[in-house]
């Protein structure tokens, strides 16, 4: 994951976003309850976001939207995970979360490099090991009201 391509190395908007992005996932996947009120303020600023940017009057729809998805912290299924890490025992218990193999970060091909635009396929890389994660199934914003309701 590349964070900058500044010449001081200093991350982007959006190697800002992968970074906070990333520490929810985590937090969630490991139950990081000491980490409970970061969760519940990045959760309350993504809400914040999507509420400015699906219903803003700064720009066009789809600039707003695109601003979202590529520098906003709004992704239902990492927030899911965040929130739910914080108070359920198991994510096992929900049919909304289903758990995933991915390969380590540093594998020469990971899932997301299996398919090249030409159709090529490739199988991931597993020989530096095995990262097992819990991820929220894609899910609406109605769906995912209910599922932040359903944890509180």
């Amino acid at each position: 994951m590349q964070l900058s391509n500044n010449p001081d190395g200093s991350p982007t908007l959006g190697g800002l976003r992968y970074k906070v992005l990333s520490l929810l996932l985590v937090a969630g996947n490991l139950h990081l309850t000491e980490a409970e009120d970061e969760v519940a303020a990045a959760t309350k600023l993504a809400l914040e976001q999507r509420e400015q940017f699906y219903h803003g009057k700064e720009a066009i729809e789809a600039d707003r939207l695109l601003t979202l998805k590529m520098v906003g912290i709004y992704n239902r299924q990492i927030l899911a995970v965040a929130n739910y890490g914080m108070g359920a025992d198991s994510f096992a218990a929900s049919d909304s979360f289903e758990k995933r193999r991915l390969t380590t970060f540093d594998a020469a091909i990971t899932h997301y490099d299996t398919q090249t635009p030409n159709g090529l396929c490739f199988t991931p890389d597993y020989s530096k090991g095995t990262v097992e994660v819990w991820l929220c199934k894609p899910c609406t914003d109605p769906e995912f009201e209910e599922l932040l309701k359903s944890i509180k």
